[in-house]
């Protein structure tokens, strides 16, 4: 009952942060505070149910009830420590925020899209009809690995999201549009067209991180029509996660509820107990996961170029709970990063671990607060997404993977608009000047055109006459 009482208590403290860290920087979408939230969520929520023993339903892959006292104080002392590194790193530099500069698209930058979506165009859908049809040939709903040489066709699949947000965004710079209705229609038609695109998956969290940036960039139009917006999105959200559910569950014995999905589906507590009992059999890693996320996605680009280079012989997280829970090489289980700190580095692990993914959250949200280009704040809402839902519940190599491989567009737009933003600048400084020329020199009129056009034919000076 005792652990139950603190993870209730620290979970509570946990959504008290989160809504002072919204009022504060003055946003409520905002990086840090979905961040907390999902903290607390994947962590503390996950362990009240884990612990709870809610009665018929599945115990997900680790039980730590059954593991014994150890792993449980573990998993509830690692959990809580984690909050409070979290937490200083999300408060750290904090001050008010809110986007005050609007960023549109200028003329340059529609230039750069127009450019980037017509080389990736082609790709794009080469990607999605590979991904479709093998969905259609698969037994599964859900794609979980492709074979050898596929990898590339799912990340050009995702590339199906940059278009549409793109051409949202694209419609909504039009006067025309400019308007909360309008904002409201497109941007939810945008989230649904994202969820097509990419149901091929059989994915639930894909979907909410390739909208989010959509969303958080548009967020200041959406707001006069939030009361529109926010039931939307909800219902939507809920009926999607319940057709996927359904669809993965058709077919098979097992069940699926509020319950499984807070303890393991989502949550991720039990997986820190699974940890203390494998660094108690095997010690600890030592960074191994880490390394081995590196040298994967280093690698893979040196891949991409047509430089064939093996993998060091390291093992990833996900491969090390799949032999340790079920004796198997081919099937993985995501730990989350709190155990995959905790294997490595232990307690320190988390601590650190944590505090540098608060500071880090509050950078990215400070940076897209602070976009002067549109492109660059959706590449800056992008990041934040990725650190919101693609770390606490993932692996190492999960947040550098889709950020290098399915943001490829995102990345080649922002370089591209680094790189001339000099120009552009240049380019509005002198359509200011020449319309403030134009305000203040008017054309002369034709019919004053017989009086003199200086001061000094009445023998009055300029500088007199304007005293």
């Amino acid at each position: 009952m005792l652990p139950i009482i603190v993870l209730a208590v620290f979970s509570g403290v946990g959504f008290l942060i989160a809504a002072y860290v919204a009022r504060r920087v003055g946003r409520i979408l905002n990086v840090r505070t979905l961040l907390l939230a999902n903290y607390v969520l994947v962590s503390l929520i996950s362990g009240i149910v884990h612990l709870s023993k809610v009665e018929g339903q599945p115990r997900g892959f680790f039980d730590v009830t059954v593991a014994g006292t150890p792993a449980m104080a573990t998993a509830v002392l690692g959990s809580v420590l984690g909050l409070i590194a979290m937490s200083i790193g999300c408060v750290w530099r904090l001050q008010r925020a809110p986007v005050t500069n609007r960023p549109r698209l200028r003329r340059t930058d529609k230039w750069i899209i127009i450019a980037v979506l017509a080389v990736i165009f082609p790709f794009v859908m080469s990607g999605l009809l590979r991904m479709q049809a093998n969905a259609a040939l698969s037994s599964t709903v859900r794609i979980l690995s492709v074979e050898q040489g596929d990898a590339r066709y799912v990340f050009m699949s995702h590339w199906s999201v940059w278009i549409i947000s793109f051409l949202a965004l694209w419609v909504l710079s039009f006067r025309h549009f400019d308007g909360p209705t309008w904002a409201c229609i497109i941007v939810l038609g945008s989230v649904a067209l994202i969820a097509v695109a990419l149901e091929w998956t059989g994915g639930r969290s894909i979907i909410f991180v390739m909208a989010l940036p959509l969303v958080l960039v548009t967020a200041h139009r959406l707001y006069p029509a939030r009361m529109l917006v926010v039931p939307s999105l909800a219902i939507a959200a809920a009926v999607f996660v319940a057709n996927v559910t359904g669809d993965r569950l058709a077919g098979t014995r097992q069940t699926s509820s509020l319950a499984t999905w807070a303890d393991w589906e989502w949550g991720r507590f039990s997986m820190l107990g699974f940890a203390d009992t494998y660094t108690t059999q095997g010690g600890f890693l030592h960074g191994e996961t880490f390394v081995q996320a590196l040298m994967n996605v280093t690698l893979g680009v040196v891949r991409l170029l047509g430089l064939y280079v093996p993998n060091p012989p390291l093992r990833s997280m996900p491969e090390i709970t799949g032999q340790a829970i079920l004796q198997s090489d081919q099937t993985h289980v995501v730990a989350g990063l709190n155990s995959e700190l905790f294997i490595n580095f232990g307690y320190a692990g988390i601590f650190v671990g944590m505090l540098l993914l608060g500071l880090f959250a509050g950078w990215v949200d400070r940076r897209f607060a602070k976009a002067e280009n549109l492109i660059a704040q959706l590449g800056w809402a992008y990041l934040g997404s990725l650190v919101i839902f693609r770390t606490l519940a993932a692996d190492a190599n999960a947040l550098a993977s889709f950020l290098i491989y399915s943001g490829a567009p995102v990345l080649v737009m922002g370089v591209l608009a680094y790189l001339l933003r000099d120009r552009c600048t240049l380019a509005s400084e002198i359509c200011e000047t020449q319309g403030m020329r134009a305000v203040r020199a008017p054309a002369f009129p034709s019919r004053l055109a017989h009086l003199p056009r200086t001061y000094e034919d009445h023998g009055v000076h300029g500088d007199d006459q304007r005293r």
